[in-house]
Protein backbone atom coordinates (compact mmCIF):
# COMPACT_ATOMS: atom_id res chain seq x y z
CA UNK A 1 0.00 0.00 0.00
CA UNK A 2 2.54 2.17 1.16
CA UNK A 3 4.50 1.64 -2.74
CA UNK A 4 1.51 3.06 -4.42
CA UNK A 5 0.96 5.70 -2.29
CA UNK A 6 4.38 7.13 -2.63
CA UNK A 7 3.36 8.73 -6.30
CA UNK A 8 0.97 10.63 -4.82
CA UNK A 9 3.55 12.89 -2.74
CA UNK A 10 4.98 13.88 -5.47
CA UNK A 11 4.48 17.53 -7.50
CA UNK A 12 2.13 18.00 -10.53
CA UNK A 13 4.36 16.95 -13.47
CA UNK A 14 5.51 19.79 -15.68
CA UNK A 15 4.54 20.39 -19.05
CA UNK A 16 8.15 19.32 -19.96
CA UNK A 17 7.96 15.67 -18.17
CA UNK A 18 4.18 15.51 -19.24
CA UNK A 19 5.22 15.50 -23.06
CA UNK A 20 8.71 12.88 -21.94
CA UNK A 21 6.38 10.71 -20.57
CA UNK A 22 3.41 10.69 -22.92
CA UNK A 23 6.43 9.60 -26.06
CA UNK A 24 7.37 7.13 -23.45
CA UNK A 25 4.46 6.08 -23.02
CA UNK A 26 3.49 6.49 -27.03
CA UNK A 27 6.24 4.29 -27.76
CA UNK A 28 5.06 1.19 -25.94
CA UNK A 29 1.38 1.97 -27.19
CA UNK A 30 0.03 3.04 -23.87
CA UNK A 31 -1.93 6.16 -25.14
CA UNK A 32 -4.83 6.62 -27.13
CA UNK A 33 -3.43 9.70 -28.57
CA UNK A 34 -3.95 11.62 -24.95
CA UNK A 35 -1.22 13.56 -22.75
CA UNK A 36 -0.34 11.89 -19.74
CA UNK A 37 -1.00 14.30 -17.07
CA UNK A 38 -0.32 12.47 -14.38
CA UNK A 39 2.95 10.65 -12.59
CA UNK A 40 3.53 6.89 -13.78
CA UNK A 41 3.33 4.03 -11.03
CA UNK A 42 4.70 0.63 -12.30
CA UNK A 43 4.81 -2.29 -10.48
CA UNK A 44 6.15 -5.35 -12.36
CA UNK A 45 6.04 -8.64 -11.08
CA UNK A 46 9.46 -10.63 -10.70
CA UNK A 47 8.93 -12.58 -12.82
CA UNK A 48 9.73 -9.81 -15.76
CA UNK A 49 12.26 -10.41 -17.89
CA UNK A 50 15.29 -8.48 -18.29
CA UNK A 51 14.15 -7.11 -21.45
CA UNK A 52 10.88 -6.31 -20.18
CA UNK A 53 12.15 -4.43 -17.18
CA UNK A 54 14.83 -2.18 -19.49
CA UNK A 55 13.22 -3.03 -23.23
CA UNK A 56 14.21 -3.70 -26.20
CA UNK A 57 12.70 -5.18 -29.16
CA UNK A 58 12.60 -4.35 -32.99
CA UNK A 59 11.13 -1.32 -33.32
CA UNK A 60 12.66 -0.35 -30.22
CA UNK A 61 10.47 -0.65 -27.17
CA UNK A 62 10.49 0.84 -23.94
CA UNK A 63 11.30 -1.00 -20.92
CA UNK A 64 9.27 -0.39 -17.05
CA UNK A 65 12.15 1.62 -15.80
CA UNK A 66 11.59 3.79 -18.29
CA UNK A 67 7.98 3.41 -18.19
CA UNK A 68 8.05 4.52 -14.73
CA UNK A 69 10.38 8.07 -15.48
CA UNK A 70 9.44 10.96 -13.09
CA UNK A 71 7.39 8.33 -11.79
CA UNK A 72 7.30 5.36 -9.25
CA UNK A 73 8.84 2.08 -9.80
CA UNK A 74 7.89 -0.52 -7.54
CA UNK A 75 9.62 -3.61 -6.96
CA UNK A 76 7.65 -5.79 -4.46
CA UNK A 77 9.19 -8.45 -3.41
CA UNK A 78 12.71 -7.82 -4.16
CA UNK A 79 14.33 -11.00 -3.16
CA UNK A 80 12.70 -12.87 -5.92
CA UNK A 81 13.57 -10.91 -8.91
CA UNK A 82 16.52 -12.63 -11.22
CA UNK A 83 20.13 -11.38 -10.40
CA UNK A 84 20.67 -10.45 -13.94
CA UNK A 85 17.54 -8.18 -13.74
CA UNK A 86 18.48 -6.16 -11.09
CA UNK A 87 21.99 -5.95 -12.54
CA UNK A 88 20.53 -4.36 -15.77
CA UNK A 89 17.69 -2.51 -13.77
CA UNK A 90 20.56 -0.92 -11.69
CA UNK A 91 22.97 0.18 -14.88
CA UNK A 92 19.84 1.90 -16.47
CA UNK A 93 18.92 4.28 -13.12
CA UNK A 94 22.64 5.10 -12.98
CA UNK A 95 22.71 5.98 -16.03
CA UNK A 96 19.35 7.38 -16.28
CA UNK A 97 18.45 6.03 -19.70
CA UNK A 98 18.66 3.05 -21.61
CA UNK A 99 19.84 1.95 -24.99
CA UNK A 100 17.65 -0.04 -26.87
CA UNK A 101 18.61 -0.60 -30.43
CA UNK A 102 20.35 2.57 -31.06
CA UNK A 103 17.25 4.92 -29.03
CA UNK A 104 18.10 6.31 -26.28
CA UNK A 105 14.96 6.27 -23.76
CA UNK A 106 15.01 8.15 -20.63
CA UNK A 107 14.68 6.34 -17.05
CA UNK A 108 14.76 8.36 -14.00
CA UNK A 109 12.40 6.41 -11.96
CA UNK A 110 12.11 6.81 -7.83
CA UNK A 111 12.71 3.54 -6.83
CA UNK A 112 10.53 1.83 -4.05
CA UNK A 113 11.06 -1.73 -3.13
CA UNK A 114 9.38 -4.40 -0.38
CA UNK A 115 10.65 -7.50 0.66
CA UNK A 116 9.83 -10.12 3.93
CA UNK A 117 11.90 -9.89 6.95
CA UNK A 118 12.52 -13.69 6.31
CA UNK A 119 12.69 -15.79 3.64
CA UNK A 120 9.21 -17.02 4.91
CA UNK A 121 7.94 -14.25 6.08
CA UNK A 122 6.77 -14.45 9.20
CA UNK A 123 9.95 -13.86 11.23
CA UNK A 124 9.34 -12.95 14.92
CA UNK A 125 6.59 -15.90 15.20
CA UNK A 126 5.83 -18.80 16.20
CA UNK A 127 5.23 -19.85 12.55
CA UNK A 128 8.83 -19.23 11.39
CA UNK A 129 11.03 -21.99 11.25
CA UNK A 130 14.09 -19.70 8.98
CA UNK A 131 17.42 -21.01 10.51
CA UNK A 132 19.78 -18.52 10.85
CA UNK A 133 21.89 -20.12 7.99
CA UNK A 134 19.32 -19.19 5.87
CA UNK A 135 17.97 -16.03 7.57
CA UNK A 136 22.11 -14.34 6.74
CA UNK A 137 21.81 -15.98 3.40
CA UNK A 138 18.54 -14.10 2.06
CA UNK A 139 19.73 -10.76 4.19
CA UNK A 140 23.45 -11.20 2.22
CA UNK A 141 21.08 -10.76 -1.30
CA UNK A 142 19.00 -8.77 -0.53
CA UNK A 143 21.69 -6.25 0.94
CA UNK A 144 23.37 -6.75 -2.45
CA UNK A 145 20.26 -5.70 -4.32
CA UNK A 146 19.79 -2.46 -2.45
CA UNK A 147 23.07 -1.61 -2.45
CA UNK A 148 23.07 -2.35 -6.36
CA UNK A 149 20.31 -0.22 -6.64
CA UNK A 150 21.07 2.76 -3.99
CA UNK A 151 18.18 2.01 -1.95
CA UNK A 152 17.59 3.03 1.47
CA UNK A 153 16.79 0.74 3.77
CA UNK A 154 13.40 1.37 5.63
CA UNK A 155 11.89 -0.79 8.33
CA UNK A 156 8.05 -0.76 8.66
Amino acid sequence: MIGRRVVSLFPVMTQDEALDVTAIHSAAGLTAGLPVTTRPFRAPHFTVSDAGLVGSGNPARPGEVSLAHYGVLFLDELDEFRRTAIEALACAVKDESVNVRGVRMPARPYLVAAANPCPCGHAGTDRCHCGDERKAAYRKRLNAYREALNLVEVEI
